[in-house]
């Protein structure tokens, strides 16, 4: 018995799979990598004698990289979910960014890891973070303007349209935390900014930013989740059984 002779469908399904699946392999080893220099780290920060008021400051910084770690592995999940295109270096690039930043977001906090003020250090970080919601917002600006190419189905059109304006708006707030946090780091390690505001404004703005980014993503995933379950539950308009019992009679008659 011979076997199917491979047709063009067969390639361009092969071709589809396995970049996506080098794309989340890829995507998991760094993760990987980060989760570990995480998991480093916070023991360095919880075990290196420091006064308390530096320590308890990393450790805030701590949580909102990790929050941003856990947004970005959620936005990538649902972002290859809704990628219908063969990836290219404008999507892998900012993705291994994305990795080494979150890397250095943790990094930065070592105790051991730099020998400067800590004034410096958390200007490092905002610096750091800054650049980190630059790159994740190009990856959204990116998704959304690959979106908005392709062409689907009336059952589909609304969904994809919902997830590019989504991923549009991420992009222009990314610029927006971009230029806030740079800025903020330039005057927290020229100590221009009091220890109150940091410890009061910015550190828990930090962790705000990186809760109301995975609270977005995840409305999304949940609002796209919620159309597919009713579509699929939805059947399609049947024809009437009376109308085609008709039909059969006056074809019958002919």
């Amino acid at each position: 018995m011979s076997a199917r002779p491979v047709s063009r469908i067969d390639l361009e399904e092969r071709w589809h799979d396995f970049s996506r699946t080098s794309y989340l392999t890829v995507f998991g080893v760094m993760k990987g990598a980060v989760s570990a220099t995480a998991a480093v780290v916070f023991f360095q920060i919880m075990t290196t004698p420091a006064p308390l008021a530096p320590q308890a400051e990393n450790v805030v910084l701590w949580i909102a990289a990790f929050i941003g770690m856990i947004m970005t592995y959620q936005a990538n999940s649902l972002g290859t979910i809704m990628m219908f295109w063969t990836p290219t270096w404008r999507d892998i690039v900012p993705s291994f960014l994305v990795g080494i930043l979150e890397f250095s977001l943790f990094a930065s906090l070592t105790p051991q890891a730099l020998r400067v003020q800590h004034r410096e250090q958390l200007g490092l970080w905002f610096a750091i973070f800054g650049f980190y919601a630059l790159v994740g917002g190009s990856l959204a600006g990116h998704a959304s303007f690959k979106v908005r190419k392709l062409s689907y189905d009336s059952r589909t059109t609304g969904i994809m349209k919902d997830y590019a304006q989504s991923q549009r708006y991420s992009y222009y707030f990314a610029v927006f935390s971009f230029v806030l946090w740079v800025g903020v780091a330039a005057l927290v390690a020229r100590a221009h900014v009091p220890n109150t505001i940091i410890d009061a404004v910015l550190l828990p703005g930090a962790i705000l930013q990186m809760i109301a980014a995975l609270y977005i993503q995840e409305s999304d995933l949940r609002k796209i989740a919620s159309e597919l379950e009713f579509q699929q539950n939805t059947p399609l308009e049947q024809p009437d059984p009376e109308a085609n019992k008709q039909n059969a009679l006056e074809n019958s008659s002919l």
